[in-house]
């Protein structure tokens, strides 16, 4: 299966899942949302290194929380206050175009879950 599969299919299945959950609560539902589009992915980001870094996290870090709870290291940032909490998310707020505030080396993959759109392809790859 390639990744553009595994993507598409992970997009239907939270498509699906959102009228069901429509009574849960939000930061469940935001959860089982992660879950189900970043677990096709888990093998290939852990494959990269444990360190990740979540661009656009949003202000509740629900893919960043989810990662974190999968055994990884994540840095979150956002233009807004993100708001970790019970979780070892290192999150701050970042402009992305001035230098992050994490050290060198400590990064092994970036995550840009519908937020890569607001940036510019120079800005991305710097």
């Amino acid at each position: 299966m390639t990744d553009s599969h595994c993507f598409t299919s992970a997009l239907s299945a939270v498509t699906d899942t959102r009228a069901s959950d429509s009574a849960s609560s939000p930061d469940a539902r935001l959860h089982r949302e992660s879950r189900v589009w970043l677990t096709p992915f888990i093998d290939v980001i852990s494959g990269a290194g444990m360190g990740v870094l979540d661009l656009g996290c949003g202000r509740y870090c629900t893919d960043a929380s989810f990662l974190a709870d999968n055994g990884f290291t994540v840095f979150a940032c956002d233009r807004v206050p993100p708001q970790a909490s019970g979780t070892t998310v290192h999150a701050f707020v970042s402009d992305i175009t001035e230098p992050l505030p994490v050290r060198t080396g400590t990064i092994d993959t970036a995550l840009a879950s519908l937020s890569s759109n607001y940036f510019s392809w120079d800005t991305a790859r710097k």
